[in-house]
């Protein structure tokens, strides 16, 4: 979309919950295993836990979510990108649920 900004993050963790067609599933496994941006561990069931490493995550989150044989894609873990002096940036503090 115009006009949005990147998400400023260089790695994600993500959890797939794939869909219940077993081939739909493999097919959907292959595509993910090619994407270079992309480790993809090892799949339980429905459920695939992958590292999204990418200056932008939206795009590719988007087209994971695209993807025939996902249901679903829970982000479980965001990086946040290191000061140009390598430093973390200040923490937001926020509260968890």
């Amino acid at each position: 979309m115009k006009g949005e900004k990147a998400w400023p993050n260089t790695v994600s963790g993500l959890l797939i919950t794939m869909s219940e067609d077993s081939s739909l599933r493999q097919e959907t496994l292959e595509a993910l295993q090619h994407h270079p941006c992309l480790t993809v561990g090892e799949p339980n069931q429905r459920w695939v836990p992958v590292a999204l490493e990418h200056e932008d995550a939206r795009p590719v989150h988007r087209w994971i979510e695209a993807l025939p044989g996902v249901d679903l894609v829970d982000v479980v873990f965001v990086g946040l990108p290191t000061e140009p002096d390598g430093n973390q940036p200040a923490p937001n503090h926020a509260k968890s649920l």
